[in-house]
């Protein structure tokens, strides 16, 4: 997963420069914007300190789905896994043995 944060339109490398580059596509890109760190020194959410932020707060928004779906997606693979059976090897495997 790529996330690229403080992303500004005018940067000189853009996001699809970025995900050539790594042969991975870019899953989230955060915008640069000033209040962010406004409402970390007062405390706040953007939300509360200026409602016009959507953008913002929608990325990361989207970043949070993002990682939950992916530990989700992770948890099953797992219960997955520990629920196959194992397979014996050597001389047991050979003769059917499971237990």
């Amino acid at each position: 997963m790529i996330v690229l944060n403080q992303m500004d339109r005018s940067a000189e490398i853009a996001a699809d420069k970025i995900s050539g580059f790594l042969r991975q596509e870019v899953s989230i890109e955060i915008p640069f914007d000033l209040m962010a760190f406004t409402a970390l020194n007062r405390g706040s959410t953007l939300i509360t300190l200026d409602p016009r932020r959507v953008t913002i707060t929608r990325s990361l928004l989207d970043l949070v789905n993002l990682v939950r779906e992916k530990f989700e997606q992770v948890r099953v693979e797992d219960d997955t896994i520990a629920e196959s059976p194992t397979k014996r090897t050597g001389l047991f495997g050979l003769l059917g043995g499971n237990s």
